[in-house]
């Protein structure tokens, strides 16, 4: 199922700005797909994030965004050390969303605050 994302997230993912179809239906499918995800296709995007553009990145967090899992929110607090602005951002709102959805983070928030406290340099 990996190589399936990896295809949807990487066709929106040439420009750091998506085109309207992305966020009108893409982000839709990408998401669906991360339900069929495995314990093995968390491991392989996890070990991915690191060789990834910054769009694709950013195509990442917005859909993992409202999905509540360990995996999904472990992806997340890798890509949110990146040295991009809209990495950053992107990855720090899918946290958030995450929360909204009431997947408990508490205890991730210490990883949480320092990913915050390294990410105010990129932020300024």
């Amino acid at each position: 199922m990996y190589n399936e994302f990896d295809k949807c997230i990487s066709l929106f993912s040439v420009e750091m700005e998506a085109p309207d179809y992305w966020h009108d239906v893409g982000v839709i499918h990408a998401s669906s797909l991360l339900e069929e995800f495995t314990g093995d296709d968390w491991s392989k995007i996890l070990g991915a994030v690191v060789d990834k553009s910054d769009a694709w990145l950013v195509r990442l967090c917005e859909a993992i965004g409202g999905f509540p899992s360990d995996d999904a929110l472990l992806v997340l607090l890798k890509v949110i050390g990146s040295n991009n602005r809209e990495v950053f951002f992107a990855a720090l709102e899918s946290i958030r969303s995450m929360v909204f959805v009431g997947t408990d983070v508490s205890k991730y928030l210490r990883e949480i605050e320092l990913a915050v406290v390294s990410g105010k340099e990129i932020a300024d």
